[in-house]
């Protein structure tokens, strides 16, 4: 029986040569260079440097506000993470111009941040993604920096975070002695 060219049903599946009966998700016989580096790109890179801020969230709130939901700075900046009416509007207006995308009971007022340790975090952590996506806060260093000085002043010294005050250089030392910490101890 002669085999049709366009019959794609034979695929490797773990080493193995299968029909596909269940329609599972198998890879194409030959599996280039190319199409290896998209692969590990997307499964293995892209999820690590993701997890780089989730992994640092604990130690910024332990520098932050030592676990308190209710911390309030002289600064006006509240939670367990420090967030300032600044990064609340700015988190507040994207919120609105998505507003066809997200629930209508998703716009906030700030004095809901109080009450919510989710929210809290939440903005926290969309923050931190926002410096280094959009400000291109590539370090940790820089990225610390942003988070606590402020973007606007990391942008005056040219992102150069050997210009940050001591009081920056501290907050980085702390938050990053015990992230290290916790990666030597895993």
């Amino acid at each position: 029986m002669k085999k049709n060219v366009s019959d794609n049903s034979e695929f490797f599946m773990f080493g193995h040569r299968t029909g596909n009966p269940r329609g599972l998700r198998t890879l194409p016989r030959v599996l280039t260079p190319v199409s290896f580096f998209i692969l590990a790109f997307f499964f293995i890179i892209q999820p690590c440097l993701a997890d780089e801020i989730d992994n640092l969230i604990p130690y910024i709130i332990q520098v932050e506000s030592g676990g308190d939901v209710w911390a309030v700075s002289d600064k006006g900046a509240i939670g367990l993470m420090q967030i300032t009416p600044i990064v609340w509007v700015e988190w507040n207006n994207i919120q609105r111009l998505n507003y066809d995308e997200i629930h209508p009971m998703r716009i906030f007022q700030w004095d809901d941040i109080h009450f919510s340790k989710g929210l809290q975090l939440e903005l926290g952590e969309w923050y931190l993604r926002r410096l280094k996506d959009k400000y291109k806060c590539d370090t940790l260093e820089k990225l610390l920096g942003a988070y606590n000085w402020g973007i606007g002043n990391v942008r005056k010294v040219n992102y150069d975070d050997n210009r940050f005050p001591k009081e920056v250089k501290k907050y980085i030392k702390d938050v990053l002695k015990l992230y290290d910490r916790s990666k030597n101890v895993q």
